[in-house]
C-alpha cells in the first residue's frame, strides 16, 4: 500500500492513504492582528504550525468525511477559531483565523 504524506512547516505531520480516490485540498492562513503564531488541528491532532501573514502548504485529505479545523495559540491550550468541513470530491477550500 503506497501512502504519501503533506508537508508543513515543521515536517511530516498528515499521512493520507494514496489509494483513496475521492480527495480534496485544504490549506490555512494565519490572519492574527496580534503577532500571534497558530498550531492548526484536525481532528485534535496537530497538522502544521503558521506564523502571522502566512498560509499553509495544501493538503490532500479524504472527502466524504467530516473534519474538525482549530487554529491554537502556540503559547496556549484554548482555540482562537474552529471550523468544520465535510469536502466533497476536488473541492479546494482555505480556513482563516484572526484572533
Amino acid at each position: 500500500m503506497t501512502m504519501i504524506a503533506a508537508i508543513c512547516s515543521m515536517g511530516i505531520f498528515f499521512v493520507l492513504n494514496s489509494c483513496k480516490k475521492n480527495t480534496a485540498t485544504v490549506s490555512f492562513v494565519n490572519h492574527s492582528t496580534t503577532n500571534t503564531t497558530y498550531n492548526v488541528q484536525v481532528n485534535g491532532s496537530t497538522l502544521c504550525t503558521i506564523a502571522p501573514g502566512t498560509t499553509s502548504s495544501s493538503f490532500t485529505i479524504e472527502s466524504g468525511v467530516s473534519y474538525t479545523f482549530g487554529f491554537y495559540s502556540t503559547t496556549s491550550t484554548v482555540a482562537g477559531c474552529i471550523d468544520t468541513y465535510n469536502p466533497t470530491p476536488g473541492q479546494s477550500q482555505t480556513f482563516s483565523c484572526s484572533f
